[in-house]
């Protein structure tokens, strides 16, 4: 069954007959074979070569389609109609677009920018009060407007292995069923907390799922840590001896 994002999007962005198409392939893709990064690259090939025989092969070591439209029905368009719809039904928020050459890059800033003539949003009531933010390869070494650097007291870099560590320590022994980015916030918190200079009683915050999947052992109570140390140390190298001090996370 087509997303009813695919007939919105399809009216606010005025799509040809061609776009839409390509806008209903990607929404039967994207049902029947999601991409996942543990996923089977394999499987998800004989998945939608299954619908799709044309597709023979990736190419890539990830899931990578090419949709062939002829020049002048709206690629550049498709591409804004593309991510609308990613965004909406998946809540993906972050797309990369490659220029082939310096001409075409040029050409995507300006059909990127709000207010242009050819904006490939236009029409599109999700972005109208807030345009997404554009990072080009003039601009992604600066900081965003709101961030004010001097809130900032202390930068702890987390390795990936400290990471899934931890993330393995909230699942065994906590039962938190976050990823790396909840293992590395945990590792940095235990770094800032043993930097703190309040001494004892000094504590650090972070935010982490709350809900845990029904049937897992933390299910009955909320995924919520426990006010006990965590004092196994942690393997690895870099900030892992500053992480050997006991955690005590507040949820």
């Amino acid at each position: 069954m087509t997303s009813r994002h695919v007939n919105s999007i399809t009216g606010r962005l005025s799509l040809r007959s061609p776009q839409r198409r390509s806008l209903e392939i990607l929404d039967r893709v994207m049902e029947i074979a999601r991409p996942h990064k543990s996923g089977d690259l394999k499987a998800a090939l004989d998945i939608i070569r299954s619908e799709f025989p044309s597709v023979e092969d990736f190419e890539h070591a990830f899931p990578s389609l090419c949709f062939a439209l002829a020049t002048g029905v709206g690629k550049t368009r498709l591409m804004g109609a593309f991510i609308t719809y990613l965004h909406l039904e998946y809540g993906i928020r972050h797309f990369f677009v490659l220029a082939p050459n310096l001409t075409i890059y040029n050409k995507l800033l300006a059909d990127f920018t709000p207010n242009t003539p050819k904006y490939v949003f236009q029409g599109s009531a999700e972005f109208a009060v807030k345009a997404p933010t554009l990072v080009t390869g003039e601009n992604f070494e600066q900081k965003p407007q709101v961030l004010d650097l001097s809130l900032i007291d202390e930068v702890v870099t987390v390795s990936n292995e400290e990471s899934v560590e931890m993330a393995r320590r909230l699942h065994r022994e906590e039962g938190i069923t976050g990823g790396i980015s909840c293992g590395a916030a945990t590792v940095a918190a235990a770094a800032a907390r043993a930097l703190c200079r309040g001494g004892r009683g000094s504590g650090a915050a972070v935010e982490a799922p709350r809900e845990a999947p029904a049937g897992s052992a933390a299910s009955g109570r909320n995924a919520s840590i426990r006010s006990r140390a965590i004092s196994k140390p942690l393997r690895g190298s870099g900030a892992s001896g500053r992480s050997r001090r006991p955690i005590r996370p507040i949820w």
